[in-house]
């Protein structure tokens, strides 16, 4: 059997893995708080992670993100994982520090004890001097800007995970504009630090049940995105993080709104694994599947027979490319 062929049958057996892990999945108890209702993801984990999460590795340092050269490059940032485990960077979580701070485009594992080259981009327009030698992880981009950004790495012809910068500094922009947040340097993250000292009433109400894999989250009866990682723990460590942009997102329509109703979650968990396929990219440890379909894109990253991360969000449908949308009527 030629290595192609091999590798096509290994692809697929992945893919009918990772429906298999969905078909298993099921919502707990829904939580509406004012014009967003959450919809826990509960399924099957009795394991621990088998990687660590790039925010505890560098709280412990064992890791270390930092300009690829001291020139610096918008696009790139240098990872070194000096642990004993591999790392788990997930896609949207952003970096502060160095010349400017930065979003991470894709879900990647690095692997233990190497370097690695992070595709990024820019979240801060009107800065390029350093502050600090080395990153640190801090908040996520809002939903919305991570669907545009996945969209756009899923479509670019160049190598490896590039995106739009030009895209994400306009959606940046309409973020600070939007909750009015004050920013000197046109920095996503000034908007992130506005909304985590917001009162509310929307984190002290929100508590996610202690076997929850993922969350989906709809914004009135319109489903936004939705998060997915192989064990609870480390949802409950990203959760505040990830939690607050959806905030953010919420903060942009501030109107109380009905619950979505459980069918709307159901039919876009049904779509995501049905619009499955391999990356045109093959970065770090993991394999790296697209989502992509009518109204969706996502990304999903599998390791070692772990799906460690899935993300995925509803878009407009103009910018979609349906390659293979299953939808079960």
């Amino acid at each position: 059997m030629q290595q192609k062929e091999k590798t096509t049958i290994e692809n697929q057996e992945i893919i009918e893995q990772i429906r298999q892990r969905f078909a298993a999945l099921r919502f707990g108890e829904p939580l509406h708080l004012r014009n967003l209702t959450f919809f826990p993801i509960m399924g099957e984990s009795g394991h621990e992670p088998i990687y660590q999460l790039l925010q505890d590795a560098i709280a412990e340092k064992s890791a270390f993100v930092s300009e690829v050269s001291e020139g610096g490059s918008v696009p790139t940032c240098k990872v070194e994982n000096w642990g004993t485990k591999p790392l788990l960077i997930p896609d949207g979580e952003i970096l502060i520090g160095a010349k400017r701070n930065r979003l991470v485009n894709i879900t990647v594992i690095v692997a233990a004890s190497a370097s690695f080259t992070l595709p990024v981009n820019c979240v801060e327009r009107g800065r390029w001097h350093s502050v600090s030698s080395y990153f640190q992880s801090a908040y996520y981009v809002p939903p919305r800007l991570r669907a545009d950004k996945v969209h756009y790495v899923q479509h670019q012809t160049k190598d490896g995970a590039h995106s739009d910068q030009g895209e994400v500094w306009d959606n940046v922009h309409k973020v600070l504009h939007d909750p009015k947040a004050s920013s000197a340097t046109s920095s996503l993250t000034d908007a992130c630090e506005a909304q985590c000292g917001s009162p509310g009433g929307y984190k002290e109400n929100l508590v996610l049940p202690e076997k929850a894999l993922g969350v989906l989250v709809a914004l009135g009866d319109e489903v936004i995105g939705m998060d997915l990682f192989d064990c609870p723990r480390t949802l409950k460590k990203l959760w505040r993080r990830l939690s607050e942009v959806y905030f953010l997102e919420a903060a942009r329509n501030r109107h109380p709104q009905n619950a979505s109703t459980i069918q709307a979650a159901e039919e876009f968990l049904i779509r995501v694994p049905l619009n499955l396929h391999v990356s045109s990219y093959q970065i770090g440890a993991g394999k790296a599947f697209d989502i992509s379909g009518t109204g969706l894109v996502g990304t999903a990253v599998w390791f070692e027979g772990n799906l460690c991360h899935v993300s995925a969000f509803a878009t407009a449908e103009k910018k979609c490319r349906d390659r293979n949308d299953n939808v079960v009527q």
